[in-house]
């Protein structure tokens, strides 16, 4: 199979809990900080003595202390997009180190589980899944933790994104809890949101319909197709009124692909075809007919087609993504021909050893 980290780079975008939570996690960690650390995170005197300035505020070392967050937070950031992915953790590491000795965080604080939860997609997006899911279980324990000391926490997003990593992995009993768990979490803030209304979050509505998204994957998975269907469509209608269509959201896009998969296995076939075909003319009204991000997303919609056992589907896919990026620049997408070739070859394989 394709690697995780070359899928999830086609599917330009990110899960939409993970970026809502990171980024609203960024602002706090900068705000907590931002009168505490110098330029090193090294602990800074508060209050009198000779290195404090007045209305008792480090404020010599404040813009200093603020730009060493936002770097090390920004570095993190640009070197995860750009695949240099232990430079990314360097980072989170030392920011980790920063939140746990402070006196306004501490190891315990749920700021670390925040940056725990972002070096765990680290580690799941290098295919290394084990290590993701240790990592989402601290994350887990301290912001559990911190819920429980009063200290609010929108768990959602890491209950989710925990239980698809572990339907991926086969884990399945516990997947069906971990998302049973991000329901409830949805569900506790509409005790005080109406349905449709926006939190910092996301509104309840679009949230639940992205939890859909993974319950569909976990009983597609399960091989319950008719609950996956049922469940696949649902969010699928809410999503598309929600966030614009079919294209331009990346879970939406994931999402419309496990539900073609959904309706071949339930033997929908022609609208299987037909549902496909949309997101893929959506995709190309988009982005072009001919680039390089048309050829990847043919790249994971021929994924997609392999895992739902449509070989003929997936190979003619591969081959207009090969045919794109040898009529654009061979030279320039030689690391992309490789593994498209290489991936084209498993197809036939597994084509071949399915029709024996």
């Amino acid at each position: 199979m394709i690697s995780k980290r070359f899928a999830k780079e086609q599917m330009v975008g990110f899960n939409s809990f993970e970026t809502i939570i990171l980024l609203s996690s960024t602002v706090a960690v900068v705000t907590l900080l931002g009168w505490t650390f110098g330029g090193q995170g090294k602990r800074q005197r508060r209050g009198g003595g000779g290195h404090s300035h007045s209305h008792g505020h480090p404020s010599g070392n404040r813009d200093e202390s603020v730009y060493t967050v936002q770097q090390l937070l920004t570095q993190a950031d640009i070197a995860k997009k750009q695949g240099r992915f232990e430079e990314a953790e360097a980072n989170y590491d030392q920011l980790i180190k920063i939140l746990e000795s402070s006196e306004e965080a501490g190891p315990d604080h749920p700021y670390v589980g925040r940056v725990l939860f972002a070096k765990s997609l680290l580690y799941r997006d290098r295919d290394k899944l084990d290590e993701a899911i240790v990592f989402m279980e601290r994350a887990l324990a301290i912001l559990t933790n911190a819920n429980k000391k009063g200290m609010p926490q929108d768990l959602s997003d890491v209950y989710a994104t925990y239980g698809g990593e572990l339907t991926t992995a086969g884990r399945y009993s516990e997947a069906e809890e971990a998302l049973t768990q991000a329901r409830a979490a949805v569900m506790e803030i509409g005790k005080t949101l109406p349905e449709d209304s926006e939190s910092e979050y996301g509104s309840v509505k679009t949230k639940l319909a992205l939890l859909d998204t993974y319950w569909c994957n976990l009983k597609y998975k399960q091989k319950e197709y008719e609950e996956a269907e049922k469940t696949g469509r649902e969010a699928a209608n809410v999503l598309i009124q929600e966030l614009g269509g079919m294209a331009k959201q990346a879970i939406v896009r994931e999402h419309i692909m496990h539900l073609v998969g959904v309706l071949f296995k339930r033997g929908k076939v022609e609208e299987a075809d037909e549902l496909e075909q949309k997101l893929l003319s959506e995709w190309e009204q988009e982005e072009g007919r001919n680039t390089p991000h048309t050829a990847q997303f043919l790249v994971n919609l021929a994924q997609f087609n392999t895992e739902a056992d449509r070989y003929s589907k997936a190979e003619a896919q591969m081959r207009r993504a090969i045919d794109i990026y040898n009529r654009i620049d061979p030279d320039t997408y030689s690391d992309e021909l490789l593994i498209c070739n290489k991936y084209l070859k498993d197809i036939e394989t597994v084509a071949a050893r399915n029709t024996l």
